[in-house]
């Protein structure tokens, strides 16, 4: 079932009540007055009431318990599907050019192949990074991991570039964050402020303590972080799932993750737990098991 914008919003009309993860929330357009006969001709309604066949899957999108999101981009492709959930059912709505799909799938197996096209299924993957790391810790990694992408690309085109890099440069780097760079993606997707200046030096020693970098005439990568930093040299698909649970008191629990893939087998994941990110290389295979728990949308609380 395929649904306009203007008969999403004369069903968030005509059914009021909807809680605050719902489709038909905050929708606000202009009806023209043909939205009721085209959803009887689309056998969603039948006078004033949704049909029996449509009437508990959108009651779940009404009020659903759990809601999830999953987002792929890949250059100006963009692939978003919402999960809704209520007890044990989920209904699947689909973003198509700004007008929504609904179905209430069986499973996700051809959702899930969907999205294989874009990130493969490889159970390969470019580095062993998997880490635990406070916010500030990963934003000065990924400001790390920039520069080391840039020494790459220049390194392929046989320009002579320094190993180390210094304390003035990091800074510098999270100042002013390369318009294409993991930095920026990270933070312009989650509005996270990167770390003052003179914070920079101690986080870099707690780094230094877990052995991701070294310090010598300046700072490198410790030999596994430089494949993590290196393996996605140039973005090709930006993958983010995120999950909304209402708790008894009305607060909305949230969970999400990103990844990022350069290739079959070079793809790296941000997972948020809290005040912490777990950074990881993972495979494409992985990031489908990702994505199919997100649409299967899990219990958060």
């Amino acid at each position: 079932m395929k649904l306009n914008k203007r008969e999403i919003g004369f069903l968030a009309k005509e059914f009021p009540g909807a809680n605050q993860l719902s489709l038909f929330a905050n929708i606000k357009i202009d009806l023209d007055g043909s939205e009721k006969e085209s959803l009887e001709t689309k056998g969603v309604l039948r006078g004033c009431k949704l049909t029996e066949e449509w009437e508990e899957a959108f009651e779940i999108i009404r009020t659903p318990k759990i809601c999830s999101r999953v987002v792929l981009k890949d250059n100006e492709l963009l692939v978003e599907k919402y999960a809704y959930k209520k007890k044990d059912k989920i209904v699947l709505v689909e973003n198509e050019q700004g007008e929504m799909i609904v179905t209430s799938p069986e499973n996700f197996n051809e959702t899930i192949m969907e999205f294989a096209e874009f990130t493969g299924m490889s159970n390969v993957r470019a580095s062993n990074v998997e880490a635990l790391l406070p916010m500030n810790e990963v934003l000065v990694l990924l400001a790390i991991a920039d520069m080391y992408r840039v020494k790459a690309i220049k390194g392929f085109l046989g320009e002579t570039v320094k190993d180390q890099i210094s304390l003035a440069d990091i800074k510098q780097q999270l100042e002013e964050p390369r318009k294409n760079g993991l930095l920026k993606m990270l933070t312009n997707n989650y509005n996270l402020v990167v770390p003052a200046a003179d914070e920079v030096e101690n986080i870099l020693g707690k780094m230094i303590d877990k052995k991701i970098v070294e310090l010598h005439d300046g700072y490198v990568l410790q030999s596994e972080f430089v494949s993590f930093a290196t393996s996605v040299l140039i973005p090709q698909t930006l993958v983010v799932v995120e999950a909304f649970q209402i708790h008894d008191n009305g607060e909305v629990i949230t969970a999400g993750a990103l990844s990022v893939s350069g290739g079959i087998k070079d793809t790296i994941s941000f997972i948020f737990a809290g005040e912490e990110i777990e950074v990881s290389s993972i495979t494409g295979s992985f990031l489908l098991k990702i994505i199919e728990n997100y649409l299967n949308c899990p219990e958060l609380i």
